[in-house]
């Protein structure tokens, strides 16, 4: 780091954007904007801004000041290479590392970045030539234009896969560098592209370096969606799709109207941008998480969830209403005003989703943005409107908003909402808020499919049980054999919750989680569950024939079977030589029992390793 390159961070920096940022209440006062101190407690403000000079300060009782960098810091609370992190990104500019071991990762970093620009190139033009007219005529039908295909730099990925790897080696890349940039995988046999007969759609991080692929199928293929897998570039729980063309338009709003649209998929943002509605990004998915909003809300404190007017799409908006409550603890102002972030619902109409309500209604979907509701109003009127079987029940819809009520500061906005609740339950808001304050001291955690708190994500087993159930969900011409295999084969017990919820609904497995409610199914788990579908639908499987999968899978159980009783009989074995050590430390003979046992799990085991 060096003396020049803070200086261009902060050159690129609008010292306003960056106070906003935190003191969401900043108003213009001549040529200054003001606020009451974000450093200590005030009623009447005393903290100043001036743009033109970079400048603020604090005439009460702080009586200190400084420039942006120093303003990020002071909030912060970090280093001041930490700042110049905070302070690129916000810019939207790389930071330049100058370390000989930095340059190094820095050069591999971009070969890898430059790999997915070559690959976006190739899918592009593929979708121009013959192999691409079924994509063009998927993406005609979806009514997206000629304009926003080259605009989004929309492609196709050919059937042959060695022609992109080709491709790609006759640009001077590695088969080691290809496989790292996500776009190919390792197979024993060899290297093969990821992506075969799907529309293509790059994706890219904030600063608009292009990092993964989505990859669309066009007919009944599984999964329907693809993504890059896990790379040092990509991870998906950390991207927002349309990001970086979003920042700008969120950047260009007043202050007081800013504010960021969240919808699901990728045809959803591309619509939203065609009207005007440029500063919409997509989760890809339902699975909304903490990393994604933590990033989303560095740029605007006005989030807007609308999402599929479905179950799946109410319980998507609420994840990332929890992802926001976790990433923004409450009452912790110096991590960005979290007090301040507003978090709107807008709900859509029965059967609609943003792509289809703006190509057939875009006032009624404008409408429905500029209407959102505060995520509490949202959740009392959903308590509210909902019919009770009997008190109980009433009483876990009313704790369910407790949470929302606690982690909300604001009291212009808490105690209106808990007084309606206390209302609708019919007993004293002196009861709730006790409550309320109960919750508070034991920080709430809320039960999302992405926070720390709930059941962490298996990893890939050694015994393959998550490869096989992969295979599964992708491949629905295997039902009938998969369901034969049955739940109690599944030793993960996440594993076989999935596999539960796909035996009782076919329409599980089409790449997406949604249509997975069941009635045996909390809240809870079936956040966790859509979650792992999502994951195992993204886990790139070889491509088996359909006349051998029957064959193939099968045979995956038998030799995870096999593995498994490998894995007990060694256990056994570790068992009895303690046993023979102890025998021999104590001066006995070894029974004649004791080895026969061992003679025996021997002979097991080397015939197991000969299957």
């Amino acid at each position: 780091m060096t003396n020049s390159e803070a200086q261009d961070i902060k050159s690129r920096l609008d010292i306003v954007e960056v106070v906003s940022r935190y003191v969401p209440d900043l108003q213009q006062s001549g040529a200054n904007w003001k606020a009451c101190c974000p450093f200590h407690a005030e009623k009447t403000p005393s903290f100043v801004v001036n743009s033109s000079k970079d400048l603020w300060y604090c005439y009460g009782a702080c009586a200190t000041g400084g420039d942006s960098l120093s303003f990020i810091q002071k909030m912060e609370s970090c280093s001041f290479d930490r700042t110049l992190d905070i302070a690129a990104e916000l810019a939207g500019v790389e930071r330049q590392r100058y370390s000989r071991a930095n340059h190094q990762t820095n050069e591999e970093h971009q070969r890898l970045l430059a790999i997915n620009e070559s690959a976006s190139i190739f899918f592009q033009n593929e979708l121009k030539n013959s192999d691409g007219i079924k994509a063009r005529e998927y993406l005609s039908t979806r009514g997206i234009s000629d304009e926003s295909i080259s605009s989004w730099e929309l492609g196709f990925a050919p059937r042959d896969r060695r022609q992109l790897l080709d491709n790609l080696r006759a640009k001077g890349f590695t088969e080691e560098e290809i496989v790292s940039a996500g776009v190919a995988g390792q197979y024993d046999n060899g290297i093969r592209v990821l992506f075969s007969n799907r529309v293509m759609f790059p994706t890219r991080d904030a600063k608009g370096g292009l990092i993964g692929f989505g990859a669309r199928a066009m007919g009944e293929e599984t999964p329907k969606y693809l993504n890059t897998p896990k790379t040092e570039l990509y991870e998906k729980r950390n991207t927002l799709y349309g990001l970086s063309r979003a920042i700008p338009k969120i950047r260009d709003q007043k202050l007081d109207k800013r504010k960021a649209i969240v919808v699901e998929g990728y045809m959803d943002v591309i619509a939203s941008h065609a009207v005007g509605l440029e500063e919409t990004v997509a989760s890809n998915g339902t699975a909304i998480t903490s990393e994604q909003m933590n990033q989303l809300t560095r740029y605007s404190q006005r989030i807007i969830f609308a999402l599929d007017a479905d179950e799946a799409g109410a319980k998507a908006a609420l994840r990332g209403v929890a992802s926001i409550m976790e990433s923004k603890p409450p009452g912790i102002s110096n991590t960005g005003s979290s007090e301040n972030i507003q978090m709107m619902i807008a709900t859509l109409p029965a059967g609609e989703d943003p792509d289809s309500l703006i190509k057939t209604n875009i006032q009624q979907y404008e409408q429905i943005i500029d209407t959102a509701k505060p995520v509490l109003d949202f959740l009392i009127d959903s308590v509210i409107d909902r019919r009770f079987n009997d008190s109980y029940e009433k009483k876990q819809a009313v704790e369910s908003v407790l949470p929302y009520l606690a982690w909300t500061k604001d009291e212009l906005l808490r105690t209106p909402a808990l007084r309606r609740l206390a209302r609708f339950a019919d007993i004293e808001p002196d009861i709730l808020r006790k409550r309320l304050g109960a919750i508070d001291a034991s920080t709430p955690k809320i039960v999302s499919g992405n926070t720390k708190t709930s059941q962490p994500t298996q990893q890939m087993q050694p015994d393959g049980e998550t490869e096989l159930l992969a295979l599964l969900l992708q491949r629905s011409s295997v039902r009938e054999t998969g369901i034969s295999i049955g739940e109690n084969f599944f030793e993960q017990a996440l594993n076989k919750a999935v596999f539960l919820a796909w035996k009782n609904n076919a329409d599980i497995g089409s790449g997406e989680s949604k249509g997975i409610g069941h009635s045996d199914i909390d809240a809870a788990s079936l956040v966790v569950i859509e979650d792992r579908v999502s994951e195992l639908n993204n886990l790139p499987c070889p491509e088996y024939d359909d006349k051998d999968l029957s064959k193939v899978v099968l045979g995956m159980k038998e030799e995870i079977l096999r593995r498994r009783e490998q894995a007990r009989l060694r256990t056994e074995v570790l068992d009895l030589a303690q046993t023979k050590f102890e025998n021999r430390q104590n001066g006995t003979d070894d029974s004649s029992d004791i080895n026969q046992q061992w003679d025996s799990i021997m002979q097991k085991i080397r015939m197991k390793s000969r299957k």
